[in-house]
């Protein structure tokens, strides 16, 4: 499902997890500080296959080689509302970092239909 972006705001990311989290799930988050606030998004669940494809969407969007290269890049968080409680639905790295999107929900759909084997 694709959702219609309304908003984004500029922020930089503070943190970067990619492991074990405390359910025990392989899981992939971000921390966004907006300077003043902040935001997680995430955790991503990793436990199925194919699931590598959607680490590497993260990768690509941002040019890096190691997803700790991630931390301190600047990047627009997207919204789906404009209401101040809504969750981000994607990123996109201003021009001078490369313009790229990534729409959370495409991807990890993406990445759900290789591991049944759909694509």
């Amino acid at each position: 499902m694709n959702y219609p972006i309304v908003k984004k705001e500029l922020g930089r990311i503070d943190r970067v997890f990619l492991g074990i989290e405390d359910h025990g799930i392989f899981a992939l988050s971000f921390g966004v500080d907006f300077g003043g606030s902040g935001q997680s998004i995430g955790a991503f669940n990793l436990q199925y296959n194919g699931s590598w494809r959607f680490v590497r969407d993260f990768l690509d969007l941002f040019g890096v080689y190691d997803i700790q290269d991630i931390k301190g890049k600047t990047v627009f968080a997207l919204y789906d509302s404009e209401l101040n409680n809504s969750l981000i639905r994607g990123f996109e790295t201003p021009k001078f970092e490369g313009g790229r999107t990534l729409i959370f929900q495409t991807s990890s759909e993406s990445a759900q239909k290789v591991a049944k084997g759909e694509i």
